[in-house]
């Protein structure tokens, strides 16, 4: 006896219909995390990049502003040189020329030689004591050391030299 089927035989597929949909899906995922990495690999690779560029003019402007900051330093030291130079020059005008008002006229300068703490006058005066009265009190009121060297001429009066020196803390 054989047996016969009512219906006719069909192929059996090796995935069920829902099987297929599972794998699809699974592809669609994988494919989908693959995209995924490869963006995020992407973005990072391009912030690192961007970040060393921004990272090396960072530096350059660090540098550009410390340059700056030096430059700026110097200048305020150079003019605060310059101003004090003026300053001292300023002062010094001032004491000479009120020094030069305070010159009688039986007193005659012939050479002033000015350092920086330290001032020489030459000259002829009638005596000693007319020097002393109407210059040399002057002179140390400016001045912390004086000293006055007189040379009698011929004609009876004196040739002086007058040394003044003026002490700052460096002398001491």
């Amino acid at each position: 006896m054989k047996s016969y089927s009512f219906i006719k035989p069909k192929l059996k597929p090796i995935f069920s219909v829902i099987t297929k949909i599972w794998i699809f899906l699974i592809i669609l995922a994988v494919f989908f995390f693959v995209i995924l990495a490869s963006f995020i690999s992407y973005s990072t690779f391009y912030i690192n990049n961007n970040s060393q560029i921004e990272q090396k003019r960072y530096d350059e402007k660090f540098q550009e502003i410390e340059q700056i900051k030096f430059d700026t330093q110097k200048l305020i030291n150079d003019r605060d040189l310059i101003l004090g130079v003026y300053s001292s020059n300023e002062m010094l005008k001032k004491s000479l020329k009120n020094l030069l008002d305070l010159v009688p006229d039986s007193i005659t300068i012939n050479d002033i030689y000015l350092d920086k703490n330290e001032l020489i006058i030459k000259g002829q005066t009638p005596t000693k004591n007319a020097f002393n009265l109407l210059m040399e009190a002057p002179l140390k009121s400016v001045f912390s050391k004086t000293t006055t060297e007189f040379y009698q001429i011929n004609n009876g009066w004196y040739n002086f030299t007058s040394v003044n020196k003026m002490e700052t803390s460096l002398d001491e």
